[in-house]
């Protein structure tokens, strides 16, 4: 069954919907990444907001591992060559970045 959060992740740190967090990202580009729906145990739907780049108001992210050394686009912490991530579906314009697979409270 889906589960639905109404949490805001950006730049490593969380808000709320009423008190999103303002802190711009090491290029001084503000992402906003807000989770929307569990779709399955492998995919999730997300909303990426990247000014002046993309806006994707729904995107399919899915479980694949990770090809090389990379960081959290939601945490900021270190993600292992081969660990299992979230990444966007096809060839977006974020299609480099991941998520890890515990950075969103999942019911």
């Amino acid at each position: 069954m889906p589960s639905r959060v109404d949490d805001i992740f950006y730049g490593g740190q969380s808000g709320n919907r009423d008190h999103p967090p303002r802190i711009p990202s090491k290029q001084y580009t503000m992402i906003t990444i807000k989770f929307l729906e569990k779709l399955s145990e492998k995919s999730l739907l997300l909303s990426w907001r990247e000014p002046a780049r993309c806006n994707y108001t729904e995107q399919l992210w899915v479980l694949y591992k990770a090809p090389a050394e990379t960081t959290c686009a939601v945490t900021g912490e270190r993600i292992r060559r081969g660990e299992r991530v979230y990444a966007p579906v096809g060839q977006p314009s974020n299609h480099g970045k991941c998520i890890r697979r515990d950075a969103f409270p999942l019911r």
